[in-house]
């Protein structure tokens, strides 16, 4: 049983900070309440083909089926981190869109893109150089401002070598080049069986390729296995793509100024050893003596951390302001300040009254008052955290979202 006797089944804690991240290949969601972290996963919504606003309101339906019924709290923060959500465009129609659908004020929504979260989640506000490879590739990192700062990730249309996309586009490519020469090897057999073809040529491979939703990155591990079982040439494919990726890394690396810069690598094709082996052989041909690791932390749990970190600061502002006039309820009814002076009673005696009506009432008055400028906030001694008072204030059918002003002027205090 909850410790809190207002958190039943039926009336679960609210949420705290939430998280996403609409990768390529799946859309992971993560939350906190007072219960503890919370993780759900989706299918993946593309965010670079789709319309922003289905986008905003798919993503928002999945939101809500994650809370699976819970409310936001008051300063709760939602970030979504999105491939394709690095342009200025794309970010503010999202995150207009999900502000709109969830019934959030614009400050608790931050929209960013997939490969900031990543370094977030890699590097947690150390330095260091984030290499995405996946369904796309990239390197990123944090400048000393705290400002992005990237060379590649420009997009399947402009190459995004090392991925799984340019892999399987360049076992393809190599399958048509032993097509052309009359002799297929175990490479280019094993491609041509993970496109379907069982007697390939020429023109069922273009096909296959340009005519169907076939996606290339699907062939990637086949290609690592092929690799793995001892094949030349998959090795010289894979080392191909990976000195390219490197060679990107080596760019950020010098616009930074890093001579052996900390390197973490994040994505499908980095939970294989024999991808990750070879990637740090090529990367020592490049960055002599930079060290290689694993990102430990899950992309998703970048734009958590992101969404923890505002949140923080939407609650050190719910601080009465030093000089504030403020408006603090006595047990025996309701009294609005004015600079500490011309006291006025503005509703009668509420003992007895319940825990949630005392706030309708108070959220009320304090809306005339506030109007009317006579105060600047309402004091609540004795109660936590802000977000209870957003859950009780919610349950007595307050509109929190179109009178946020109110709200965001009721101060918690002990």
């Amino acid at each position: 049983m909850s410790a809190n006797p207002d958190i039943t089944p039926g009336n679960p804690a609210p949420c705290l900070a939430l998280g996403a991240d609409a990768g390529g290949s799946k859309l992971a969601i993560q939350f906190e309440d007072a219960a503890g972290m919370h993780e759900r996963t989706w299918p993946s919504v593309n965010v670079r083909q789709e319309n922003p606003e289905t986008v905003a309101t798919l993503l928002a339906d999945r939101i809500r089926e994650s809370l699976d019924g819970r409310i936001f709290s008051n300063d709760a923060v939602c970030c979504l981190g999105a491939a394709g959500a690095g342009t200025d465009l794309m970010a503010s129609t999202l995150h207009k869109g999900l502000s709109e659908a969830l019934g959030l004020r614009p400050d608790q929504v931050i929209v960013t893109s997939d490969a900031r979260i990543a370094v977030e989640a890699a590097f947690g506000g150390e330095s260091g150089i984030l290499v995405i490879a996946g369904t796309g590739s990239g390197c990123y990192a944090l400048d000393p401002g705290g400002d992005l700062v990237r060379c590649g990730g420009w997009g399947p249309g402009l190459e995004d070598p090392g991925s799984g996309s340019e892999l399987g586009r360049a076992g393809i490519k190599h399958l048509l080049a032993d097509l052309e020469a009359g002799n297929l090897d175990d490479l280019s057999r094993a491609v041509a069986t993970r496109m379907g073809i069982s007697s390939p040529r020429i023109a069922t491979v273009l096909d296959a390729y340009y005519h169907t939703d076939f996606s290339p990155a699907h062939l990637a591990p086949y290609i690592l296995d092929v690799m793995e079982a001892g094949s030349v040439e998959a090795r010289v494919l894979v080392e191909e793509q990976a000195l390219s990726l490197t060679r990107q890394c080596a760019r950020l690396a010098r616009q930074l100024g890093w001579e052996t810069p900390s390197v973490a690598v994040v994505g499908g094709l980095t939970n294989r050893d024999s991808y990750v082996d070879v990637f740090k052989e090529c990367l020592n041909e490049v960055l002599p003596g930079a060290p290689v690791m694993r990102s430990s932390q899950a992309p998703v749990a970048g734009a958590l951390a992101c969404a923890r970190a505002r949140q923080r600061q939407l609650a050190d502002s719910c601080s009465p302001r030093p000089g504030a006039r403020f408006f603090r309820p006595p047990p025996t009814g309701l009294i609005a300040g004015s600079a500490g002076s011309d006291l006025r009673t503005c509703s009668g005696n509420l003992v007895g009254r319940s825990f949630a009506i005392l706030f309708k009432v108070l959220v009320e008055q304090v809306g005339q008052l506030l109007r009317r400028g006579v105060v600047d906030g309402l004091i609540c001694p004795g109660i936590p955290r802000n977000q209870d008072l957003g859950r009780h204030i919610r349950h007595v059918g307050w509109n929190g979202n179109s009178e946020h002003r109110v709200f965001d002027r009721i101060y918690a205090v002990q």
